[in-house]
């Protein structure tokens, strides 16, 4: 003798597969029941495990899709960035960070250089204000240098990897 198929309220179903209840009731929502006691809906497990199914084929399929989507615009951004490396447009970090550090390393030795250039045209000066303008002068001779810095000049070696 065979067993009729059990039917089952959403409540029932969400005890039996452990899944939420409200949840479950908007995978449901637009199915057909398999029958009706009253006002309430009833689904053989073999409808609701279809739609199940058929709804986590369809979000993994989504999911693959958004992650192509990503993989793609990861791509197409790399591109993008190593054409503008290739126009002199980007450049790498590490040769950015090389080259910030030789103008700091300019700008250190101009301004360290200043008391040697005054020594021996400060030596017998009297007069502040001869003095201030000696200093004022070599100041302004070394931030002229600077000014006149071109790290583009400098031959850089590619930081190695």
């Amino acid at each position: 003798m065979a067993t009729a198929p059990k039917t089952y309220t959403i409540s029932g179903l969400s005890v039996e597969l452990g899944r939420d209840r409200v949840k479950l009731g908007k995978v449901l929502a637009g199915v057909e029941p398999d029958q009706k006691k009253g006002e309430r809906d009833l689904y053989l497990m073999k409808t609701v495990v279809d739609k199940l199914v058929d709804g986590e084929a369809i979000a993994a399929k989504t999911a693959r899709d958004t992650a192509d989507h990503k993989i793609k615009d990861v791509k197409s951004k790399l591109l993008e960035m190593d054409l503008m490396e290739k126009q002199g447009k980007l450049v790498p970090i590490e040769e950015a960070k090389a080259v910030v550090m030789d103008v700091m390393s300019a700008v250190r030795s101009r301004f360290l250089a200043i008391p040697t250039r005054l020594a021996k045209r400060m030596a017998g000066v009297q007069d502040p204000r001869k003095a201030k303008g000696l200093m004022d002068r070599a100041v302004h001779n070394a931030l002229e240098e600077i000014s006149n810095f071109n790290p583009s000049n400098l031959a850089r070696k590619k930081p190695s990897k």
